[in-house]
């Protein structure tokens, strides 16, 4: 087989015209554990009667492979058993809520297995069917994450983000961010592409690594070995950036902070008065390049080469959705926030009470009492 899909659809009507994707994740509606989102593509759509239909896909599954899930739904979904009349204990509820967590979590899992059963009864018969109905490529893979929007500042523009970290924000493919180091290398005379399909690159002459961001030292170090390109390699690149521009912008407001790099980067093709490009990636590689602390040469800034080049990266994962931070970030966040707050606010205390104490008694000692 050269992929399992599973198939889960839910008690949850989803409201007319609403995106799936966006329902589940702002109201936090289906949970995962870390290793489903490591082993499998996720997907949200709208199954029969209007239902949320969850999608488990996996590529390439090895012999006897089993296709193992667990997530969690609210259990309001279900018609669980009314609970005694009687009031009970503290613990006694909280017992209790255990066990409806675990009866989903069950039936969750029971679902999940006879998904599989059934679809491979019918994978054979329906698998030209089924490669048909479904799109992988057009699908937004983005595991479940916590959603922290709680965090953002309405009007607050984040104006730390490097110009390859403002790439990032402004939804630039992957891809294209890639597009665009590779083709300022060349220009500047550090590699040269000696086969695009696959990518083989030359190295003619080696950059200060100093001078370089950090993500173009681990996209030269990743070429400078071997001459190619590796996922992995890619991957380990892309999640340091996107880790990086969650802990800079994590409170941040989204669109003000877009909208400020684009303002940038129109400031800066005004002043340069460069033709009109013809995108926006575009327009944002040439502000790229050119205000670049250590390259010298000026950016052949065509859109074929860059498409070129984009399409040869060995690289599957090719957005970032913006919204969902980390847990882990975002514990981090939470400590540092509450550290400098009770920080703040003892030193503040230590003051006010300083000062008020010194006029007090400043007051008192001039009025004769004591």
């Amino acid at each position: 087989m050269d992929h399992y899909t599973l198939k889960v659809i839910t008690p949850y009507r989803l409201p007319g015209g609403a995106n799936p994707r966006h329902v589940v994740e702002s109201g936090r509606l289906i949970l995962t554990e870390p290793w489903v989102n490591e082993r499998y593509r996720i997907d949200y759509q709208r199954g029969p009667e209007e239902r949320l239909l969850v999608l488990f896909h996996k590529e390439n599954p090895p012999n006897r492979y089993q296709m193992r899930v667990q997530f969690y739904m609210p259990a309001g979904w279900f018609d669980l058993p009314a609970g005694k009349s009687a009031v009970e204990a503290p613990g006694q509820q909280a017992a209790r809520s255990d066990n409806g967590l675990l009866l989903v979590a069950g039936l969750a899992v029971i679902a999940a297995f006879f998904g599989v059963v059934k679809g491979k009864q019918r994978s054979m018969l329906a698998a030209r069917r089924g490669l048909d109905e479904i799109r992988w490529e057009n699908l937004d893979w983005t595991p479940p994450k916590l959603i922290l929007s709680e965090f953002r500042k309405p009007g607050k523009v984040c104006k730390e983000l490097t110009p390859l970290e403002a790439a990032f924000y402004l939804e630039i493919p992957f891809k294209r961010i890639l597009a665009a180091m590779l083709n300022a290398m060349v220009a500047e005379g550090f590699l040269e592409v000696a086969s695009e399909s696959p990518l083989r690159v030359k190295v003619l002459r080696r950059p200060d690594l100093e001078s370089l961001d950090d993500y173009e030292r681990l996209f030269y170090e990743a070429l400078e070995d071997d001459g190619r390109l590796s996922q992995a390699e890619l991957e380990a690149l892309m999640n340091e950036a996107v880790k990086r521009v969650q802990l800079k912008a994590w409170d941040a407001d989204v669109e003000a902070t877009k909208a400020y790099y684009r303002e940038q980067v129109e400031t800066y093709l005004e002043k340069a008065k460069e033709p009109r490009p013809e995108s926006e990636e575009l327009g944002w590689y040439l502000w790229y390049h050119h205000s670049h602390p250590y390259y010298r040469h000026s950016a052949r800034a065509d859109e074929r080469v860059l498409d070129r080049y984009a399409a040869a990266m060995p690289v599957t994962a090719d957005h970032i959705v913006h919204g969902p931070l980390d847990s882990a970030i975002a514990a981090e966040l939470n400590v540092c926030h509450d550290a400098c707050h009770s920080a703040c606010h003892s030193a503040c205390h230590s003051a006010c009470h300083s000062a008020c104490h010194s006029a007090c008694h400043s007051a008192c000692v001039s009025g004769g009492s004591h």
